[in-house]
């Protein structure tokens, strides 16, 4: 016992090691409180209050276990204060707990530490791996790229079809306010082929004149066959 460090001591000063080998029960009760009265009284202080009691109880199976009843509760476990009814926790957290763990393990002297959650952890339970190294976070840009390109290549798509359909509706429109233009002034629309300057009237005196030989040649060739 000399040989341990100065924590280890400390604890075991404080809570007396357990014999792996006999089943061990921790009192429910805080037995300090006890003590206490008694010493305020002024009267005698039996041994159970302070002294390991050692007795013999049955298992399930029905048979003898030698059993000793230690006098203080397991520092590594919720307690209940009797006065108040109220629920405590360990008088050593998680963190103190697995410090005098790993102490008593590598010095040989887990096994007189009292029981707890955290001892069957250490020494049977596995070790999970972070979850960030299984499946990595990363950065918010990573985790949005996916959708950010999506949206992206929508928003190309609606600006280039509204593009085009803006330069259908200006071409329309030009084409009509040119037709419109080109009735006003008389000339022909610029779309078509007679645009080069040429006017309605000059094209209609030639039509008019095509059609007065034409209608000559027809009479003089009916006279002709009378």
């Amino acid at each position: 016992m000399a040989l341990l460090p100065p924590k280890l001591l400390k604890f075991f000063i404080k809570f007396p090691p357990r014999n792996p080998a006999v089943r061990t029960i921790y009192a429910a009760e805080d037995k300090s409180i006890q003590i206490a009265k008694r010493l305020h009284d002024f009267q005698p202080i039996p041994s159970e209050l302070h002294t390991p009691q050692t007795a013999t109880t049955l298992s399930s199976m029905g048979k003898p276990i030698p059993t000793v009843y230690m006098p203080f509760q397991n520092p590594f476990k919720i307690t209940r204060d009797p006065r108040s009814g109220r629920v405590h926790g360990p008088k050593y957290s998680l963190r103190r707990q697995a410090d005098i763990i790993k102490l008593g393990l590598r010095f040989g002297v887990g096994e007189l530490l009292p029981p707890s959650a955290k001892m069957r952890k250490l020494v049977y339970g596995k070790k999970r791996p972070m979850v960030g190294t299984i499946r990595p976070k990363g950065t918010r840009e990573e985790r949005t790229r996916k959708e950010y390109v999506e949206t992206k290549e929508k928003n190309i798509e609606e600006a280039l079809r509204i593009v085009q359909m803006r330069k259908a509706v200006w071409f329309l429109f030009h084409c009509a306010l040119l037709i419109i233009s080109g009735e006003r002034s008389g000339r022909v629309g610029f779309r078509s082929p007679m645009h080069h300057g040429i006017r309605q009237r000059d094209i209609s005196d030639s039509i008019g004149t095509c059609s007065n030989t034409r209608s000559s040649i027809k009479m003089s060739t009916f006279i002709d066959m009378r």
